[in-house]
């Protein structure tokens, strides 16, 4: 699967991640898919909540490149996401990707995500991350 997909329309493989929690129990991972850029991978596991590692899959996204992320974190859930690595965004002289999170939190649920640098390049300049000033 490329992930790439004609405009205005969803990639067939994102990323997904839901969790949900058993009552005042313990917490429980009910969907980890991998998609076309990010692949969930399960951490170490503590008692009080699911860590998930999104590990990317690819070097970067290129023109045309479409990642989409759901996560879904059930009630009195809690979910700790983590990124060991950033992500850098190609222009490949004017192309477009895109990069998408569809996230639903239920009641008393929570998420905490450790994100890591976003970077857009300009293939023709050194890349800078997002938001800076070159």
């Amino acid at each position: 699967m490329t992930g790439r997909t004609a405009a205005g329309t969803e990639p067939a493989d994102p990323t997904i991640v839901a969790v949900e929690r058993e009552g005042a129990g313990r917490h429980l991972v009910r969907e980890l898919r991998p998609g076309a850029f990010l692949a969930p991978r399960p951490l170490l596991p503590v008692p009080d909540r699911v860590r998930i590692a999104l590990v990317g899959t690819r070097a970067g996204l290129l023109a045309g490149d479409d990642l989409l992320l759901h996560i879904s974190v059930g009630p009195g859930a809690r979910l700790e996401l983590t990124e060991p690595s950033g992500l850098v965004a190609y222009d490949h002289r004017g192309g477009t990707s895109r990069w998408r999170a569809r996230v639903d939190i239920a009641e008393d649920g929570e998420l905490h995500w450790d994100a890591r640098p976003f970077v857009v390049c300009d293939c023709e300049d050194d890349c800078v991350p997002h938001g800076a000033v070159a």
